[in-house]
């Protein structure tokens, strides 16, 4: 274990490297197991009709990153370095700043925002379906972020919610520039709760504020009791954590105790659900916590 907090000490420290911003896609018409690969330097290029206008350049390859410079020799390779991470810290302040006005945006509409995160395979969108069956006095709206597809966005539309897709093209998190663009298109006219569905991923979607009031995530007995250890970021920054598939555990070596203990090392506080999305078994009490902690946040408006 201290081996393990030690590493935890390291990661916060971590500024990061560079990401893509995802493609917003629009209007469209209309969960998931495996361990992301965390190295994922992208180009900031973009061909869309959503312009950001993030006021940072969005060519990793200018000239202010050297690692993409020509004729650029291993001697520069501290500057490089340097460079890389002021990128990112402007990407992340300028991310910050648009977040924060999304969540004066959708507060002032009376609007409690929840990000959802987890791996592929963890079962986001079944969970979000019971939480919505469990739902009873706040008007539900959903944004569902896939890298392709609309099959979840579909599934919730035929249930009667309020659904806008946003496919990312290849990125592996949303971001504030695209959950700003895509609330101005949704007619939020009633006080509610506002669910993102991030990517799938376990890395990304915790570095980047998108205007949530809590993260959510969703974590699995079946991706095994280490990914704590192994993923810290995610369970650091989650606000509430649901164990799903737990109807699983016998058929499974899952370690409860292992798993745990390396929340809590990162995470004192945090409010932990068993839950199982195939037999509804513990939303109940997810939901009562959520709108509990909505009806807090929103009561003023």
């Amino acid at each position: 274990m201290t081996d393990f907090l030690r590493g935890v000490r390291r990661h916060r420290g971590h500024t990061g490297k560079p990401h893509t911003h995802p493609h917003f896609h629009g209007d469209h018409t209309g969960g998931d197991i495996g361990e992301p690969e965390s190295d994922h330097t992208h180009n900031h290029e973009h061909d869309h009709a959503y312009n950001h206008e993030h006021g940072h350049g969005h060519n990793c390859a200018d000239e202010r990153n050297p690692l993409h410079s020509p004729g650029q020799g291993q001697e520069n390779s501290h500057s490089a370095e340097t460079m890389r991470l002021e990128v990112m810290e402007d990407i992340l302040a300028e991310n910050g700043r648009i977040a924060d006005r999304v969540h004066e945006c959708l507060h002032a509409k009376g609007i409690f925002c929840i990000n959802i995160m987890g791996a592929p395979g963890a079962g986001k969108t079944t969970s979000l379906i019971r939480i919505l069956e469990n739902l009873k006095h706040l008007t539900p709206y959903v944004i569902e972020g896939d890298i392709e597809s609309d099959i979840d966005t579909q599934t919730l539309r035929k249930l009667g919610v309020q659904t806008l897709q946003i496919n990312t093209g290849g990125a592996c998190h949303l971001d504030a520039p695209l959950i700003e663009k895509a609330i101005s298109d949704m007619p939020l006219s009633e006080r509610g709760i506002l669910f993102i569905e991030n990517i799938g991923n376990l890395v990304c979607p915790a570095e980047f504020k998108i205007g949530e009031d809590m993260k959510l995530l969703i974590a699995t007995v079946t991706e095994g009791s280490d990914k704590p250890y192994k993923y810290p970021l995610a369970f650091e920054k989650a606000d509430g954590i649901l164990v799903n598939k737990v109807d699983l555990v016998p058929y499974l070596d899952f370690d409860e105790a292992f798993f745990m203990a390396g929340i809590r090392a990162l995470n004192r506080t945090v409010p932990v659900f068993k839950v199982s999305g195939r037999s509804g078994e513990g939303f109940g009490e997810v939901v009562a916590w959520i709108e509990s902690l909505a009806e807090q946040k929103t009561a003023s408006h």
